[in-house]
């Protein structure tokens, strides 16, 4: 409900707009662009929510934290092979068992990629945990996060890519996933150059 309800508002309100002011080129054009936007989100929300009954629904998948993240890393460079992940797992031995948490999975696998696109070669995923709760960094060697967008990544449709080339809506996903699993993300930029993303989530959430 939290991004269900107000894209919906969003479109209704757009379609008013676009009947209102279909006399405007340049106007039709943002709003259709907007319209397009707001229902892909609400494609991709209805992919997650679906994925996530139907788990509940078939008991789900118990296993292990350290399998779980080692699955994502083998699942995303499956799916790029033109990326290479150096990935480091630290935690008590042996690993906590979880709930397969699908949304969750494709969160990490959209930070992956959004590493990805700045440094194919370069991308750096470091998972530990302890009793209570589990942190993964994804860092990459691109260009780092400029200052003043800082505070907007991970919000509705903004992104640093070239038009065309990104939506923002991944980020914005992973950030809404995460934020309803009890955890938080957070971006910034590294003292010897490029991004970080660093995921906290409660173990309790998923075990």
């Amino acid at each position: 409900h939290e991004l269900g309800s107000p894209l919906t508002t969003v479109a209704v309100v757009v379609k008013e707009l676009q009947r209102d002011y279909q006399h405007l080129p340049e106007l039709s054009e943002g709003l259709r662009i907007i319209s397009d936007q707001s229902r892909i989100c609400k494609e991709a929300l209805s992919r997650l929510t679906a994925s996530a009954d139907h788990a509940q629904l078939a008991g789900g998948r118990r296993l292990s934290l350290e399998k779980f993240l080692v699955e994502i890393v083998d699942k995303c460079q499956l799916m790029r092979p033109d990326i290479k992940v150096h990935y480091t797992i630290e935690g008590k031995r042996p690993a906590p068992e979880i709930f397969q948490e699908l949304a969750l999975s494709q969160s990490i696998i959209n930070l992956l990629n959004n590493a990805a696109d700045a440094s194919p070669r370069h991308v750096k995923m470091k998972s530990r945990w302890n009793e209570q709760e589990l942190q993964i960094r994804i860092s990459d060697k691109g260009k780092g996060i400029p200052p003043e967008v800082a505070g907007m990544i991970g919000k509705a449709f903004f992104t640093t890519k070239a038009p065309g080339t990104g939506s923002g809506l991944g980020l914005l996903l992973t950030d809404t996933i995460i934020s309803r699993l009890g955890g938080s993300v957070k971006w910034f930029n590294l003292p010897e150059g490029g991004a970080c993303a660093e995921v906290v989530l409660p173990l309790s959430s998923i075990v």
